[in-house]
């Protein structure tokens, strides 16, 4: 029984209808939480561009921190 519910039977019209509309409702969830993170992101400024801060190099200090 779990292999079956796994299992997509092509002979079935009410099968294949149900699969399909799972496929776009979850494409269209996806769509939907993408563009509302980038409408959030915009607000807050983002405006396209990634700056990647430099890194600096490590002190004396910073090492005996880690101990």
């Amino acid at each position: 029984m779990a292999r079956n519910s796994r299992v997509i039977n092509t002979q079935s019209r009410v099968e294949r209808w149900w699969v399909i509309s799972r496929i776009s409702f979850l494409l269209s969830k996806s769509i939907k939480k993408y563009q509302d993170v980038f409408d959030a992101m915009v607000a807050r400024g983002f405006d396209g561009k990634i700056e990647l801060v430099s890194p600096e190099k490590l002190l004396r200090n910073d090492y005996l921190f880690c101990l």
